[in-house]
């Protein structure tokens, strides 16, 4: 078994698992955009390949 990578347990029914997942897809844009609001900032705290990283993942719209 592969262990996750974070200490967040899976939901326990598959009808909880949409509603999660809808969370980190509404969650990514407003990560971005406090990230993209101080660029220098996030480059120094997150590392540069980090920030290109984040920087050139779609979000769930889409956009790159």
């Amino acid at each position: 078994m592969i262990s996750p990578p974070t200490l967040e347990a899976p939901p326990p029914q598959f009808g909880v698992w949409p509603a999660q997942r809808l969370r980190w897809l509404w969650g990514f844009p407003q990560i971005w955009r406090d990230l993209m609001r101080r660029p220098r900032n996030s480059i120094r705290v997150i590392g540069l390949a980090g920030f290109v990283s984040i920087r050139r993942t779609p979000g769930p719209l889409g956009r790159a």
